[in-house]
């Protein structure tokens, strides 16, 4: 019999060790500005009020984990970026290098992949995790330039690219997606759904 004090097992899938979300960080994604989250490995529930910005949590978990452009391209990256980073990035000068970022960062644990560890985050942590960033090409820096010179509002979201890479520095996609199939099912057990 179990305590009544005692935390729910989490079932990991085979094959795996006790895998999880410790925590997520949106950086200008949607209506966030920098918004950790903490999860617990057992069970995480968002609460808050509408619009509050749990579907965007569980929107920016989800792309993250899919390893997919075209998920992310489907969305558009005007959608995802945060209205007010653009805001700001028209009333500072316009410089290319100052070009608001997209970045979902995903801390796991109960991973032991070399790949997946480093410290290629917005922490600087040393740690297992994932990351999905959009942000401008580097092969389009003179039309960017161009583009920003020519208007005052021009905004050049079609020079923006989706990237996936591990906090190892390695790019994933579907391929890393594979070794968390049954992982991802793990995780998103791990969010319960809000009702509204």
């Amino acid at each position: 019999m179990a305590r009544k004090d005692s935390k729910p097992e989490a079932i990991a899938p085979q094959g795996c060790v006790d895998p999880y979300i410790r925590s997520a960080l949106l950086l200008n994604f949607k209506k966030f500005a920098k918004k950790p989250v903490d999860l617990d490995p057992r069970l995480t529930i968002l609460i808050g009020d509408n619009e509050a910005g749990k579907s965007t949590i569980l929107l920016g978990v989800d792309l993250a984990i899919s390893g997919s452009r075209s998920k992310v391209e489907a969305i558009g990256i005007e959608s995802l970026l945060r209205k007010g980073a653009v805001q700001e990035f028209n009333e500072s000068g316009r410089k290319i290098e100052a070009l608001p970022r997209v970045a979902v960062e995903l801390y796991l644990g109960g991973l032991d992949s070399p790949d997946l560890h480093g410290r290629a985050n917005a922490r600087g942590e040393s740690t297992f995790g994932l990351r999905m960033s959009c942000e401008p090409s580097e092969d389009y820096q003179s039309e960017i330039a161009q583009l920003l010179e020519s208007s005052e509002s021009a905004f050049p979201f079609e020079f923006y690219v989706v990237k996936f890479h591990t906090f190892g520095g390695y790019p994933y996609s579907f391929l890393i997606a594979c070794l968390l199939t049954r992982f991802k099912t793990f995780l998103l057990t791990t969010l319960i759904f809000f009702l509204n």
